[in-house]
């Protein structure tokens, strides 16, 4: 039992310190880079292939990637908020006279 408990608080700490280590590094293997991205190996191995995300490839052999590019990665596509949405249409509308419909929008109708 006593054994037991120790072997998880190990994991725990491995687990902490390969995290810990990937935190300071700039160039990540392809295993860190999936855990440092929260995904399985062969999804990241689909979005390599299909060149959707920055990668290297240094010989033609094992796959590098730039911390600070997944970064980017992630935070491409940004979703917009339903007040961003609805300001961007009460924008859009009013500069486009010819597209307004019959009905009146103001942003405080939208709420």
């Amino acid at each position: 039992m006593y054994a037991e408990k120790v072997y998880e608080k190990l994991e725990k700490i491995e687990i902490l310190l390969e995290k810990y280590n990937i935190s300071r590094k700039k160039i990540l293997t392809f295993k860190e880079a999936s855990a440092f991205l929260d995904i399985k190996e062969s999804y990241l191995y689909q979005l390599t292939s299909k060149k959707q995300i920055p990668h290297y490839r240094p010989r033609g052999r094992k796959l590098y990637f730039k911390k600070s590019e997944l970064e980017s990665w992630i935070l491409e596509n940004r979703q917009l908020t339903t007040c961003e949405l609805k300001s961007k249409a009460v924008d859009f509308i009013t500069k486009n006279p010819t597209l307004k419909p019959k009905t009146t929008w103001t942003k405080t109708s939208l709420n």
